[in-house]
């Protein structure tokens, strides 16, 4: 078989199976609150993914398009570019009525714009539909003039739901993907959003927002069809449920949803072992006053319980020769305000002078180079017990006590009576400390 039939043989199966099917499907029904000028809040009620059975993220459309178009500037996929309808578009944008239609009593203008000749911003391009009644924007297509979102696609749709005022009713978005081809076609994002059951009274209260601007809720994948042909907008389509059909075979066929699990976890630091959790993170380390580091933690995992993890490390180093272990308990109490109280005891090395943070979450790869020269270290028996939880909806709150007991290993001593030196020391504090959490 020569290489031009083998080539139009894989072009005419690829084309034959998207005739049939998508590459994937993912769907997700939110709740959302808005009180101006910039509280929002959205919960996520449930989420499928094709080829799994409890994919635990969803997709949400304002993760490519703003929910308006009002702004000054619109940002897609994370860049911004200046819309068409801000103060003083007129100088960078060309703009011409390409066409009128009539609904009723009222007009309809479909004005094109692109950006004008000669001027250097990121720019869009596409219609704009113009519409008598309140002058108001009824839709809109646009999509970037050049770089690498050129091959993207928005549309918005705005009707009056309670018969006065303009909103957005439906949210589109193509994307084409670069460099990556499929029988001789580039696959391309389809997003369909519709916005239903809108209030545009509704009795909301500051205190109903928080600083998590996006919730899943915990059963949200896994719904049944029934909640899902109930809130769907338009039910699936042959291609659609084929999609379905086909991934979630394969899914179950090669376990998708353990190895999403494992890949979690890993990203997370813990590779999950049923009832227990390995602490990927305590596996290997290096720096100068150890040399190599080897060691081993276990946690329990949430099919012991949601409500607490507790677990323990040991370790090894091979330059100084020294055993390292330790264990710690977190309690969750109350995770809508993120109520933690922790408890640690461990007998370990760390660095002269460095600061211990009880929640922060050590990570699998270190980001600090540092660490790998640390060779002034104190030998610590640490006990510490903290608790945090949000407050005032974006502050988080941290307090507790901690008693270390440190030797040093680099010489240092301390003169406590004439000729008596001490390389011993006990130190016991209290912590108290406010950080502002990111407003999104």
């Amino acid at each position: 078989m020569s290489l031009v039939t083998r080539a139009d043989t894989a072009e005419y199966e690829v084309r034959k199976l998207m005739e049939k099917q998508h590459l994937f499907v993912m769907e997700t029904i939110t709740r959302r609150n808005f009180m101006a000028p910039a509280l929002s809040k959205e919960v996520v009620l449930a989420s499928r993914m094709s080829g799994f059975k409890q994919a635990r993220f969803a997709f949400l459309a304002s993760d490519l398009q703003p929910f308006s178009m009002y702004n000054d500037f619109i940002l897609l996929s994370g860049r911004s570019y200046l819309n068409p309808l801000s103060q003083g578009s007129t100088r960078k944008f060309n703009f011409l009525i390409e066409d009128t239609t009539y609904t009723g009593t009222d007009t309809v203008f479909v004005i094109s714009f692109s950006p004008a000749k000669g001027k250097n911003f990121e720019a869009l391009k596409g219609l704009l539909y113009i519409n008598s009644d309140g002058w108001a924007l009824q839709n809109i297509i646009a999509q970037p003039v050049e770089g690498d979102l050129k091959g993207m696609r928005i549309q918005q749709m705005y009707e009056k739901p309670d018969g006065e005022h303009w909103f957005p009713v439906q949210l589109n978005t193509d994307f084409v993907i670069p460099n990556v081809e499929l029988g001789g076609h580039l696959p391309t994002a389809i997003s369909r959003s519709y916005i239903t059951n809108i209030d545009l009274n509704p009795q909301l209260r500051r205190r109903d927002f928080d600083a998590v601007a996006v919730e899943i809720e915990p059963m949200a994948h896994a719904r049944e069809n029934g909640f899902w042909q109930q809130h769907r907008s338009d039910s699936l389509d042959l291609r659609e449920e084929k999609t379905y059909q086909v991934l979630d075979s394969l899914g179950e066929e090669n376990n998708f949803d353990k190895k999403l699990k494992i890949f979690e976890s890993l990203i997370s630091g813990r590779y999950p072992l049923g009832y227990v959790d390995f602490d990927v993170t305590r596996l290997l380390d290096v720096n100068r006053y150890e040399g190599v580091r080897l060691g081993a933690g276990l946690y329990t995992s949430e099919r012991v319980s949601k409500f607490f993890t507790v677990g323990g490390y040991g370790a090894y180093g091979f330059r100084d020769k020294g055993f390292k272990y330790g264990a710690d308990g977190t309690f969750f109490l109350y995770r809508p305000l993120s109520l933690e109280l922790k408890v640690t005891w461990f007998e370990d090395i760390k660095e002269s002078g460095g600061t211990f943070l009880p929640f922060k979450r050590r990570g699998i790869v270190s980001n600090e180079l540092r660490h790998l020269v640390l060779d002034n270290m104190d030998k610590t028996k640490h006990q510490s017990a903290f608790i945090s939880f949000r407050t005032l909806k974006f502050l988080q709150l941290t307090t507790g006590l901690r008693h270390e007991y440190k030797r040093t290993t680099n010489g240092y001593q301390f003169e406590t009576q004439p000729d008596q030196w001490n390389s011993k020391f006990r130190f016991t504090d209290k912590t108290f400390k406010l950080m502002m959490l990111q407003i999104n």
